[in-house]
């Protein structure tokens, strides 16, 4: 019975603190507002989906996607003509070949040091081939100065 009657007296306690509180006005968060942030403007066309070109007023001229996480804007660049280089022509300027008789010796730069290795003249390929001819035309323009 006492049991009983303390729960009732921690019941009572608690509800008549519950009802004496009054609700406090929680304060609105703080925005903070991002003066960096991009946004399209107006008169850009689109060029692409989600991919926007706008000229600005000083006649710069910018690229603005959407992405996932906003607006990105980046300058309008032309792309440059030049070829890129062929990996065996690349391979090929930095080989060298040595004539041994009825052989060639041909060294290349690899990831782990130089290549070595011998191939006989009639079994070349394309890219010692390529290597060779212009180890030829090195020789005949130093044999000309």
């Amino acid at each position: 019975m006492t049991i009983k009657i303390l729960m009732l007296l921690t019941m009572t306690i608690a509800v008549a603190t519950a009802a004496d509180r009054t609700p406090t006005r929680q304060r609105p968060a703080e925005t903070t507002v991002n003066v960096n942030a991009v946004s399209i403007p107006y008169g850009a066309r689109e060029t692409e989906p989600n991919t926007y070109a706008f000229t600005d007023t000083r006649g710069h001229k910018w690229i603005y996607r959407k992405t996932p996480f906003g607006v990105s804007r980046i300058p309008d660049s032309p792309v440059p003509d030049a070829a890129p280089v062929p990996a065996d022509e690349r391979l090929a300027q930095a080989s060298t070949a040595v004539d041994h008789g009825d052989s060639i010796q041909f060294t290349r730069p690899g990831p782990f040091g130089l290549y070595r290795w011998e191939s006989r003249k009639t079994d070349l390929n394309s890219f010692e081939q390529m290597v060779w001819n212009r180890e030829l035309a090195k020789q005949k323009s130093a044999g000309q100065d």
